[in-house]
């Protein structure tokens, strides 16, 4: 493996990454699709039968339920309420997978 192809399989990987955190826990639901290669999908979905796959398509999304979860959660009056309160029972409920968008192979 050289140099390069590391490197870019690690800019690849980050990017997926980045993609599948959530960073606004208002955001609207959306899904996109996208391909990247079988080795990457399969260390993110922790699937190795992945690995052997030249490419394969993935979906990203944020479901309407998590808009809603989050919306009953995390606001007071339609606005962002990010008290520890409001937070630890949004962790409670929703568990630590609410940080981070859902992803799919399609």
């Amino acid at each position: 493996m050289t140099e390069e192809f590391t490197d870019n399989f690690l800019d690849m990987l980050c990017d997926l990454v980045n993609k599948l955190i959530v960073k606004d826990f208002r955001q609207k639901s959306f899904s996109y699709r996208l391909e990247c290669k079988g080795e990457i999908a399969s260390h993110i979905l922790n699937d190795k039968s992945l690995s052997i796959t030249d490419s394969v398509n993935i979906e990203i999304y944020w479901p309407k339920k998590d808009v809603e979860y989050c919306n009953c959660y995390l606001t007071l009056n339609d606005r962002n309420n990010y008290s520890l309160l409001y937070l630890a029972r949004f962790f409670e409920m929703g568990g630590i997978k609410m940080l981070t968008n859902r992803i799919r192979v399609v």
